[in-house]
């Protein structure tokens, strides 16, 4: 018995390989194949990076994650991923009805629909690390206090419109979350809306805006919520050479601050930032890309204090399926004009 229930978990392990192979079959359609078709498609990577800055240096396993995807027949698909590279944390688990082109319906652990970077998977990205503006203003490390990797649990509507030729003008999404994070209920009886219109005027070429309104409860605060608004506007150049990516971000975040006066209760303020980003890479024969990126935030924008950052690096895939990247960043603010240096190498390894 045990040796059966052995094999049969081997078996669950090699099949899923044997599906992402290709291996041509020879069985028709078989009990066989059918099971086959319907295993979910394994991917993942790893990345493993070295980072030394003005005061540590440390090795680190930046992401290890894992996606399963896979179809139910035509009209509906699926995708979970999990992170293991601190404690397995869920990062995607949604199920999507594509009904038509210009409508799909997608529910569960997504991408919010703020930025034209936040959709961008980590090995996508041409930099190690998003900049200041998207990781405080768009969920990743966000000035509300969410950790989610842009990421919240919801439902979002979707499509693509004005089709000429091979190519469509328009893309939207619209969606309502809790907006807390991932598999996080929600604190209050509002949700969360969010939105995203894309233009391509021409080929290769993408205008976006995108908006997100939200609300979050703050305990012990003299207002029974605390506002949660972001607007994006940006542009993206992207063909087999150039890549070219730009965008602003606006933010208005309520946060509550300690009042020794007051003790059972917290003063309600709402915070306005802002910042922008301005990436350029070029790929040479798509084994070797340079990166440069100037991107700048303010945190408050009444306070006079703002941080920009300059940031120039390379990518070089040695496989198909490995990239190594390093990263020179001087990061200034208003007090220290001079700035911090810090550098960064990673070995990105994808299956």
């Amino acid at each position: 018995m045990n040796k059966r229930l052995l094999l049969y978990c081997l078996c669950l392990c090699i099949l899923p390989l044997h599906a992402q192979q290709g291996t041509p079959l020879t069985r028709g359609d078989s009990l066989y194949d059918k099971i086959i078709k319907n295993l979910p498609r394994v991917s993942g990577y790893v990345d493993i990076r070295y980072a030394y800055a003005t005061t540590a240096s440390t090795f680190d396993i930046r992401r290890a994650r894992v996606l399963f995807s896979g179809d139910f027949g035509h009209k509906f698909d699926y995708r979970l991923q999990v992170d293991f590279a601190n404690s397995p944390q869920l990062l995607d688990a949604s199920l999507r009805f594509k009904a038509k082109t210009w409508l799909n319906v997608e529910a569960g652990a997504l991408k919010t629909l703020l930025s034209i970077e936040n959709p961008y998977s980590p090995k996508e990205l041409e930099l190690m690390d998003l900049s200041p503006v998207v990781m405080k203003l768009v969920g990743y490390d966000d000035l509300a206090g969410i950790k989610a990797s842009g990421c919240d649990i919801g439902l979002a509507v979707s499509g693509k419109l004005l089709k000429i030729k091979e190519r469509y003008l328009l893309e939207y999404a619209v969606g309502i979350f809790n907006g807390n994070g991932i598999n996080v209920k929600d604190n209050n009886k509002s949700k969360d809306i969010s939105g995203r219109l894309q233009l391509y005027p021409v080929k290769n070429l993408t205008l976006s805006v995108s908006c997100y309104i939200g609300e979050m409860a703050v305990p012990q605060t003299d207002s029974k919520y605390a506002r949660r608004d972001r607007y994006a506007f940006g542009l993206r150049y992207d063909n087999r050479y150039w890549k070219i990516r730009a965008e602003y971000i606006h933010g208005l975040t309520g946060i509550a601050l300690t009042n020794a006066m007051v003790p059972e209760a917290r003063p309600y303020i709402l915070t306005r930032s802002d910042g922008a980003y301005l990436l350029l890479g070029y790929a040479f024969q798509q084994k070797i890309m340079p990166v440069g990126r100037i991107d700048f935030f303010r945190e408050d924008i009444h306070d006079g204090q703002f941080e920009i950052n300059y940031t120039a690096g390379c990518s070089y895939w040695i496989h198909q399926h490995v990239r190594c990247q390093l990263n020179f960043t001087c990061h200034t603010t208003a007090q220290n004009p001079n700035g911090t240096f810090a550098v960064m190498t990673m070995i990105t390894a994808a299956f």
